[in-house]
């Protein structure tokens, strides 16, 4: 699902990241931790989206973006994004059956929209369908906690 290309075979062999097999009636997920675990900070975006993908499934709401912001979900229907960059980020959080979320501090409602489905956007030879998403900012080294709702 995810692979790594070697610079010196342009790109050609990869290392596997996440491998996914099917297993009897079950599918097996493989996620490689490399020796330095501080490596994983070193993930494109794009990579630990997909990881973030498959390993949230089960979840109401995932996050997409970049190293070093952390999702804490909540059973009541609350989370916390945290970002622990020296810079603010745009993280989007993402769920089937989102419509919108409230900023536990000031009150402001970010609504969840569907994105066009992005071209080539296959998996497994199945159009992947959009799912809601909310843009929010989080501020350098800070926090922000939310309430979201569902359809």
């Amino acid at each position: 699902m995810v692979s790594a290309g070697r610079p010196l075979t342009g790109g050609v062999s990869g290392y596997p990241i996440l491998h996914r097999a099917l297993y009897s009636k079950g599918t097996l997920y493989v996620l490689t931790i490399p020796d330095d675990f501080g490596q994983l900070y070193d993930y494109p975006a794009g990579v630990l989206n997909e990881i973030r993908r498959v390993m949230g499934k089960g979840l109401d709401v995932r996050l997409e973006g970049p190293a070093m912001v952390s999702l804490f979900l909540y059973d009541n229907k609350t989370l916390i994004v945290e970002n622990f960059n020296d810079e603010a980020v745009d993280v989007k959080l993402v769920g089937a059956a989102l419509k919108s979320f409230t900023d536990l501090e000031s009150g402001e409602v970010v609504a969840a929209g569907k994105d066009a489905p992005a071209p080539g956007g296959f998996f497994f030879g199945r159009m992947a369908p959009p799912e809601p998403k909310a843009t929010v900012s989080i501020p350098a080294h800070s926090y922000r906690a939310f309430r979201y709702d569902t359809e």
